[in-house]
């Protein structure tokens, strides 16, 4: 708690130009989200958002367009949001920003969970695939148990790079958190004293 003493032998002008510095401080703690590099994990983040994206499109097409793989698509536009509003929240802090950021990474966290449930699920189907029993052609049996491999290779890759993002998104989110809350409780107390009357 800071208090701050304005008197009447100062002049009016001085005791607003104080006022207005003491006010202005409360938005000092906002400053502690800067100490996570928004900028840098902004750019990081819209990287990943794009890997992810396009690492989609293959499973999208091999799963005939099927809608459980739409999750790479929702996790990249999510990641993509989170990095612009990182950016933007470095170069212009401001406690809104700072707020959407926070609700934005845990959105962002709550996707990258259900993402990994859902590919864990895919992988592991396709790790139990039978493609095909042995009297089937062993050119063909080889030819697809690649192509399934591959699959799963790319469905590995989208899962280690949404979980760093998730990690780094945590991150973010407590530093947002640690400013929101130390915003909230910075109490700015102004006092005036009046000469006592004669």
């Amino acid at each position: 708690m800071s208090a701050t003493v304005v008197t009447d032998d100062a002049p009016a002008e001085g005791a607003e130009d104080q006022n207005q510095k003491v006010l202005k401080g409360n938005t000092k703690p906002l400053h502690r989200f800067l100490r996570g590099q928004p900028k840098c994990v902004g750019v990081a983040m819209v990287t990943l958002g794009i890997s992810i994206f396009f690492l989609g499109v293959p499973v999208w097409r091999a799963t005939k367009y099927s809608g459980d793989s739409f999750h790479s698509f929702v996790l990249g536009v999510l990641f993509i949001a989170s990095g612009i509003l990182f950016i933007l929240t470095e170069l212009n802090i401001t406690k809104q920003l700072v707020t959407a950021g926070f609700g934005l990474s845990i959105v962002s966290i709550c996707g990258v969970g259900v993402g990994c449930c859902i590919w864990m699920d895919q992988i592991i189907n396709f790790l139990m695939e039978d493609y095909g029993d042995t009297d089937d052609n062993v050119t063909d049996h080889i030819a697809i148990k690649q192509y399934w491999d591959q699959f799963t290779a790319v469905q590995c890759l989208a899962m280690l790079q949404s979980l760093l993002g998730g990690a780094i998104l945590i991150a973010m989110a407590w530093f947002a958190r640690a400013a929101l809350r130390s915003s909230n409780t910075n109490a700015i107390v102004v006092m005036q004293t009046r000469p006592p009357a004669e």
